[in-house]
């Protein structure tokens, strides 16, 4: 099975582009993918009913469509669509390094020949089509489960010809599928729902508290603090936090630290105990811990490979 999605062409022309393709199932594909430079793809139509699921390791790439909207892939994001939904997307110039995998799966032939774990499950390609390639394109922060499935394809089981790693990196797609495949929590069925739960008043002052963290990011505020601030008991302004922005408080917070964290690696000359301060950590130490802990790699060697 080869791709022609727009992203996929964009790997094959991109110059100093290293990449693997590994035949794990009919119809699905493993490939892990290095890129050091750009040029523009040729873009062609992509074959129906294929889905991609894009993850970033380390780097970033950005795509923009002719409606001007813009698609990235920075470090643990990922993107689940049909392949033709990058069609109308063009590399933007001035990219960085990147380093990632793709799994590519015909849906028709996943229905049709299904291993045996994902025929005892009923997972189908219908299933999978409607949940995830009916949508808009756009990238995401992986979740803490998806984020460990897609890392635990770079896992060393066995030299590079060992039938232990191929089996290794069939049984990791396969809890992948099965977990893509999982109900979705009814919390995430009808976000709109759990905000109404709300007062208006009580959404607008959470979202008035999170444009004064994120625009004070260098400040650490407690729960506390914002309750007596704010005039709102302790566990109401974390659970309509919750609603509105589908996250914790911390977790939210922590991904926009680390974010900007990595922007300032990249972007700018400053020591790393500078860039602590900035995104809110009282050392380096700590930044660095957090940092290695949400990228898989310390500062110094995320700057190094910028």
């Amino acid at each position: 099975m080869k791709c022609a999605c727009a992203l996929c062409r964009a790997c094959e022309t991109r110059e100093k582009c290293a990449s693997e393709t590994i035949a794990l199932f009919p119809g699905i594909e493993l490939r892990y993918v290095s890129l050091t430079s750009e040029t523009p793809p040729d873009c062609a139509r992509s074959a129906d009913y294929t889905l991609l699921i894009w993850y970033c390791r380390r780097g970033s790439l950005a795509w923009r469509g002719s409606d001007n909207r813009r698609v990235a892939l920075a470090p643990d994001d990922c993107a689940l669509n049909a392949a033709a939904a990058w069609d109308d997307l063009a590399p933007e110039p001035g990219g960085e390094a990147f380093e990632g995998l793709c799994v590519s799966v015909d849906l028709k032939k996943l229905t049709e020949q299904p291993a045996a774990l994902i025929a005892e499950a009923n997972v189908t390609g219908e299933a999978l089509w409607d949940k995830y390639c009916t949508s808009p394109l756009s990238a995401a922060p992986a979740d803490d489960t998806l984020r460990a499935l897609l890392q635990g394809l770079y896992a060393e089981a066995g030299d590079a010809s060992s039938p232990l790693r191929l089996s290794w990196r069939r049984a990791r797609v396969i809890e992948l599928l099965l977990w893509l495949s999982r109900p979705e929590p009814r919390a995430e069925k009808a976000p709109d729902d759990a905000i109404s739960a709300h007062t208006a008043e009580q959404v607008a002052i959470i979202r008035e508290i999170h444009e004064d963290l994120t625009h004070h990011i260098e400040t650490r505020v407690t729960i506390e603090e914002l309750s007596r601030r704010y005039l709102m008991n302790p566990t109401t302004l974390k659970t309509v936090f919750k609603s509105v922005y589908g996250t914790s408080l911390a977790a939210h917070m922590k991904e926009h630290r680390m974010g900007l964290a990595a922007q300032l690696l990249r972007e700018s000359d400053l020591s790393i105990a500078e860039i602590a301060q900035r995104v809110g950590y009282e050392s380096q130490s700590k930044l660095t811990a957090a940092f290695k802990e949400y990228f898989g790699m310390p500062p110094k060697e995320y700057r190094q490979r910028r």
